[in-house]
């Protein structure tokens, strides 16, 4: 998803895939692994041809549809967010440092509900004093392994 920086609207995904087959561009192939933030070193070359879709509507500027470090979460995720852990057994944090007040407030409003909490991460987390158990580990590991079990049990 994303939304226009101009006028809000939120174009579908129909509007990226003709803009890619107008340009001819192609996402390239990283040459070494994501770093854990996400981001990839690509050559300087993919980044050269690339260019943004305007906004159908307004022709400004488009964006994912994500909270950036440093931007305000909307209030209606969070609501929505909390509105969910009201209605959950438990909360899994997985792979966040829980450093930012976003998340972290998260799991401080799932101990206020008394719902335990439980992070897969390596290294410190913000929210180390409120876990009830902490497995410090690589997540898409431990994910992997949770899985199997599951699917064992069925």
């Amino acid at each position: 998803m994303a939304a226009s920086i101009g006028c809000s609207a939120s174009p579908a995904a129909s509007v990226f895939r003709a803009h890619q087959s107008s340009t001819g561009w192609r996402p390239p192939t990283p040459s070494s692994r994501p770093a854990p933030d996400g981001d990839a070193q690509l050559p300087d070359a993919a980044a050269a041809d690339f260019r943004i879709p305007g906004c159908p509507s307004c022709s400004g500027t488009l964006k994912p549809d994500v909270v950036f470090f440093g931007d305000s979460v909307p209030r209606e995720r969070v609501a929505a967010a909390k509105q969910s852990i009201d209605a959950a057994r438990a909360l899994l944090v997985v792979g966040s440092s829980l450093m930012v007040y976003s998340g972290f407030r998260l799991v401080d409003h799932a101990r206020q509900r008394g719902l335990p909490v439980v992070a897969i991460n390596q290294g410190v987390t913000r929210a180390d004093h409120l876990l009830d158990l902490k497995i410090e580990a690589d997540c898409g590991e431990v994910l992997e392994r949770l899985l199997g079990i599951l699917e064992l049990g069925k």
